[in-house]
């Protein structure tokens, strides 16, 4: 809070103006704005002027262009978050603020408080993956894939026979990064809350004792689709912190972040969750890349991070894979035109989807996704046993990930990917019906 304050004291009078680049949804529109003007009565600047622009996935913003031309000495240009400033790379965020700075005025996020000047001093923003936090270079390092991380940062941080914490139904991956270096899997179940999962903080306070050393975190969630909220992470990392647990939260898909949420990285909550704290991410889900293994670890704690590199080393892949590293920073750098795109297409694929099968299969109960390309399916009105439906789907041309297979509670569900082209997601639904209706 004080850090805050302290940031926002810096503004001086003058113009303010609010940009808002928003999707076709009125409800990010009225939530950015309001975060903005409410930002602006609370620290006392005075009227804002208010610019929209809608997300139209090409590089022309003519409505940033011409308040970008305009700010005189002493104006704020004050956005929701700088991500939403402009998805075109980490060089385009240093460019447009170091317009802003040239025109004597002052950039402003209101979701941290925090004044933005030019690149002067060497530091990294990973804007560009929703990270406004100052990350210094020397806190990432590299991995050929997020599921690789786990595993090095299991082998460093605990020791065989001890405990590290699931919580299911989960990416499966991670049970056998666990399993396969000789720990014990503990699983805390998540549990459904209106229509959504959450964690169960009760069952995770009871499992954890002397023996328990990480948790694996999945953040946003595979396979239900969950971003969770500051106020969840915030609980599930105190738990940890406390009981001196390390966290490993995977973030691959913090890219794939859908309107009216808002991905929180776990080294965000605070100064004492940053040094017990991994982030692990990657531009394989978002740019579809994956064949190029190549992978990132943000890890503050110095000490830890020296163990997850010697653990890397011990292995011989500390050198990286060029071709996937270079092909990591174009997609970063310019990318984000295109993944503004993807975002538009991916929630009209999610609610075309959504209204095949309420519409045409109303047996299958679905969970609504926060993020990801994913929806978790649940099929358990059908009456039969997964291997029973599974077969029954197979034979009528259609494969989906078994549930079962992401642990406790994924029993009766299906996962299905839409991330593809819509004729591709129709075709699947159609088959999808036709062999539920045959089985029925």
């Amino acid at each position: 809070m004080t850090a805050k304050k302290k940031e926002a004291e810096k503004i001086e009078a003058g113009r303010v103006y609010g940009y808002c680049r928003v999707s076709t949804d009125k409800q990010d529109s009225e939530r950015q704005q309001s975060e903005i003007l409410d930002y602006a009565k609370k620290h006392g600047l005075g009227d804002v002027t208010i610019f929209r622009e809608t997300m139209s996935g090409t590089k022309e913003k003519p409505e940033l262009e011409r308040l970008l031309s305009g700010l005189k000495q002493g104006d704020t240009l004050a956005v929701w978050e700088l991500s939403r400033l402009t998805r075109s790379g980490i060089s385009a965020v240093f460019e447009i603020a170091g317009r802003v700075r040239k025109a004597g005025a002052v950039l402003l996020e209101t979701s941290s408080g925090r004044v933005i000047g030019n690149d002067t001093n060497g530091e990294v923003y990973l804007f560009a993956l929703g990270l406004s936090a100052k990350i210094e270079k020397e806190m990432i390092t590299t991995s050929p894939g997020v599921v690789s991380a786990i595993t090095l940062l299991v082998m460093a941080l605990s020791e065989p026979g001890d405990k590290v914490i699931v919580q299911p139904p989960v990416y499966f991956p991670f049970f056998t990064s666990i399993k396969g270096m000789g720990r014990k899997m503990v699983e805390n179940p998540l549990i459904i809350k209106d229509g959504r999962y959450t964690f169960d903080f009760d069952n995770l306070k009871k499992g954890i004792d002397a023996k328990t050393k990480l948790l694996i975190l999945c953040s946003p969630h595979n396979p239900g689709g969950m971003v969770w909220t500051k106020a969840e992470l915030e609980e599930l990392c105190h738990i940890c912190t406390e009981n001196g647990i390390f966290i490993i939260s995977d973030e691959i898909h913090a890219d794939l972040v859908f309107t009216g949420n808002r991905h929180i990285p776990v080294p965000l909550i605070s100064e004492e969750i940053a040094m017990n704290s991994a982030v692990l991410m990657a531009a394989s889900k978002t740019f579809n890349v994956a064949g190029l293994s190549s992978a990132f670890v943000v890890i503050p704690n110095k000490k830890i991070r020296v163990k997850y590199e010697q653990a890397l080393n011990t292995v011989h892949i500390h050198s990286g894979n060029i071709f996937g590293n270079i092909a990591t920073e174009a997609a970063l750098r310019n990318g984000y035109d295109w993944l503004d795109q993807l975002m538009v297409y991916l929630e009209d694929n999610y609610k075309f989807a959504e209204t095949f099968i309420t519409e045409r299969i109303p047996g299958i109960k679905i969970m609504k996704p926060e993020a990801t390309f994913l929806v978790w399916m649940n099929l358990n009105a059908y009456g039969l046993s997964e291997k029973e439906m599974a077969k029954l789907l197979i034979d009528g041309g259609i494969a989906l990930n078994h549930g079962s297979k992401f642990g406790t509670g994924g029993d009766g569900y299906f996962r299905l990917n839409f991330g593809c082209p819509r004729a591709t997601l129709e075709a699947g639904l159609l088959l999808l019906e036709a062999a539920l209706n045959q089985g029925s």
